[in-house]
């Protein structure tokens, strides 16, 4: 082979050297990061290494058969085995460190307005429950019917249609009233209002403050977590990439409380609410990574992150294939070279000979 020649072989061998190097170290430290939520700070980085030894060491195989002439479906077919396991790390990583800002950021806004939404839904839901002035307007017209009823000439005291305005109370208040009996009708009026009137306040003012407890509890909740949104959401880039994971997760809790809480209270005929759960708390997952990218979530970051992990595993063997040469035509290029240095009417036959031995 030529000077020529043996200078351009041994560049393209320096090439290959490099970018393999280059390709696979990229690929070990994706493929590590790729996995690190599946199989830990330990395994990962054990894994990756496997993964990234068996492509570095089927390149030069491949290259090895590629110059012998030999067959290469075996060798292929195995690497494609060892990249399906690389190439998903290597996609999770890049797909989860382009989109991971982006996810937050969106899904944090959503649960800000969703938990808003809820708690308005609530305080609307226990005001609306709390039927104070109905019960007042239902009550006052038969504690004066009965007043009037005891006092009534034609059947004064407790007789019948007394005692059935009592039991009609008594239902509307869910509670008992105790029969009074005073030195005159007008009196035995006035003790029986009075007490009415006195549960009916208990009662109300017991109702009343249930449903301002339970108002003052999700108010708090919710407050309490507000601000925190708003401040990371503000603050973005890094501190939206260490707190976003946490904030979903709490703010989708205590969304779900609340309406668990008012649910309760209420019934669900009054009251009922659709629980959320965080999709990007699961950001660095293989799972989250792929339903992301088949939901369309980002198609270009989904794109960019499978051409880039691709690329870090065949871009070596795309290159060997494009500048590996058979052992055969390195040897016919050495015979051209060897033809090239003789006259074309000399006796060579085209072979190579050796030195000339003085007779």
């Amino acid at each position: 082979m030529s000077q020529k020649g043996k200078g351009s072989h041994a560049l393209e061998n320096l090439v290959l050297v490099i970018l393999a190097l280059i390709c696979v170290s990229i690929s070990f430290i994706q493929t590590g990061k790729g996995y690190h939520e599946l199989a830990g700070p330990i395994f990962n980085w054990a894994f990756s290494l496997v993964i990234s030894l068996f492509i570095l060491l089927l390149n030069f195989r491949f290259r090895d058969h590629l110059r012998k002439g030999l067959t290469i479906l075996g060798i292929l077919a195995f690497y494609l085995i060892v990249t399906s396991f690389s190439f998903a790390g290597n996609f999770n990583a890049f797909y989860s460190q382009f989109m991971q800002k982006e996810l937050y950021e969106n899904e944090l806004k959503d649960f800000r307005s969703d938990l808003e939404g809820i708690q308005q839904k609530a305080i609307t839901a226990l005001d609306n429950s709390n039927n104070a002035d109905e019960i007042r307007a239902q009550v006052l017209p038969l504690k004066r019917a009965l007043e009037e009823q005891i006092k009534n000439p034609g059947n004064p005291g407790m007789g019948q249609k007394a005692k059935s305005l009592v039991t009609e109370i008594e239902s509307i208040l869910g509670t008992t009233i105790t029969p009074l009996q005073g030195t005159s009708y007008v009196e035995t009026a006035q003790l029986m209002g009075a007490q009415i009137e006195n549960v009916l306040n208990d009662q109300l003012s017991v109702l009343t403050a249930d449903a301002d407890r339970l108002k003052i509890r999700i108010n708090t909740m919710a407050d309490s977590i507000k601000p925190q949104i708003d401040e990371t959401l503000m603050a973005g880039g890094n501190v939206l990439k260490d707190k976003g994971k946490e904030l979903l997760d709490e703010t989708a809790r205590i969304h779900n409380s609340i309406g668990e809480l008012t649910m309760n209270t209420l019934g669900q005929d009054q009251f009922a609410y659709e629980a959320i759960q965080s999709q990007h708390s699961q950001v660095g997952k293989i799972s989250h990574s792929f339903q992301s990218a088949m939901r369309g979530d980002n198609p270009q970051a989904a794109w960019i992150a499978g051409v880039a992990s691709l690329a870090v595993d065949l871009l070596v063997p795309l290159y060997i294939v494009l500048t590996v040469r058979r052992k055969e035509e390195e040897d016919e290029d050495e015979y051209d070279d060897w033809d090239s240095i003789h006259h074309p009417n000399s006796s060579y036959t085209g072979k190579k000979v050796g030195p000339r031995v003085a007779s």
